[in-house]
Formats: structure tokens, sequence, C-alpha cells
């Protein structure tokens, strides 16, 4: 071997061991093992730590995925089971219905608007004030009145009345307050629609008629 010289092992590109290494490294397809090795850095070292965190990620995405799955199929379960059983959204008890409408009832000022189906008198004003108490009073266009009524759900019972007794020398104000007395006296059943009250007898028959003032 005297004499002879060697030439020193080049990679690929000619680089030489040890130098550009990590160039080397970067260029090199996996397959080429021999610029790796004549980088003196072996592939299990080189490839180990990248391997590994590439492992963790993917089992972290599997569990991911199958935690995701699992909820997804117990939501669709639960979904399904409450379709079938049926389920329907819960309704207001008539009695409670019969609350709200007693409550609109009561504190208000109603001014009547229709006596059995005619129009009340213009500018006459007769009204009805339903008190917490089962108390009733109001104008009957001439007279001041006061009694009893009392509510339940959307039944009303108007007691005995009483009344001052002032001379209506305007035509048709004291035949009109006679008329709405005894329509008051008939009343079974009450009804509110917005902002009108109405006032019904036994036989279903709309006698009065108010509007909300």
């Amino acid at each position: 071997m005297t004499g002879t010289q060697v030439a020193p092992f080049l990679g690929v590109g000619g680089a030489q061991p040890g130098l550009g290494s990590e160039r080397n490294r970067r260029r090199t397809p996996w397959s080429s093992r021999v610029d790796i090795h004549g980088a003196r850095v072996s592939d299990h070292r080189a490839f180990t730590p990248f391997t590994t965190h590439t492992l963790r990620r993917t089992l972290v995405l599997k569990n991911t995925v199958r935690i995701a799955a699992a909820v997804l199929t117990a939501f669709t379960s639960v979904a399904c089971q409450g379709s079938s059983s049926g389920l329907t959204a819960p309704t207001v008890p008539s009695s409670l219905n019969g609350t709200a409408a007693a409550s609109s009832l009561l504190g208000a000022s109603w001014r009547l608007v229709e006596l059995n189906g005619q129009p009340a008198l213009a500018g006459v004003a007769v009204t009805a004030v339903f008190g917490a108490q089962n108390s009733l009073s109001g104008s009957g266009g001439c007279n001041r009145y006061f009694g009893t009524a009392a509510t339940n759900n959307e039944t009303l019972t108007v007691g005995a009345l009483g009344a001052t007794r002032m001379y209506c020398a305007e035509p048709g104000v004291a035949a009109q307050e006679d008329a709405y007395f005894a329509a008051l006296g008939k009343t079974t059943t009450y009804r509110i629609v917005g902002f009108e009250l109405r006032l019904n007898t036994a036989q279903g028959e709309t006698t009065l008629v108010f509007a909300r003032e």
C-alpha cells in the first residue's frame, strides 16, 4: 500500500464525510443510507425522534376521533329515543288560562261600546271596573253604581247592584242605563280578546262589549 493514495469517500454531490452532513441529510432520500452513514450519523439516531413524534400525534388523533364518534353516537341515540317516545311540549292547564284571563279583567277600566248588539250612545261614558276583592263599580252613563262580581276561570257572576239616584235629562241616557244594568245581571261568562271584553248570557249571547281604556 506504500505510495498508493486512497481517495476519500464522497457522498452524493461530492461531499466529504463530515462536511455538509446536515445538508446531505435534508437532501438525501430515506433509501439513501450510504450518505447518512458516510456522514457518520446512524439511521436510527437520525429518524427515531421524527418517527416517535409522528407516532404520538397519530395516537392522539385516533383517540380524539374515537371520543368524538362515541359522543356523536350517544347524542344520536338520545335524540332517537326522545323522538320515538312521542314527547310533546307541555300544555298549559285550563285553570291557569282562566287565572291569566281573570288577571287581565281585574283592575282595568272598561268602557261600553256595544249594548245588546247596538252601539252605545256617543258621548256617554258607561264604564265598569272589576276589583280584586270581587268588587264591581263604574258609571251607568248618568249614575254611579257599585256591587259585587265573582270570577272563576271564565265565569262571571254579578251580584246585586246599588246606584245613585240622579236625574238624567239627556235623551236615551236613562233607558240605556236601565238596559245596561239588566244586561250586567244576566252575565254568566266573559271573554277577553285583545283589548276587548265581552260579557255573555247563559245562552251564549253577547250582550255587552267593552273596550279597555
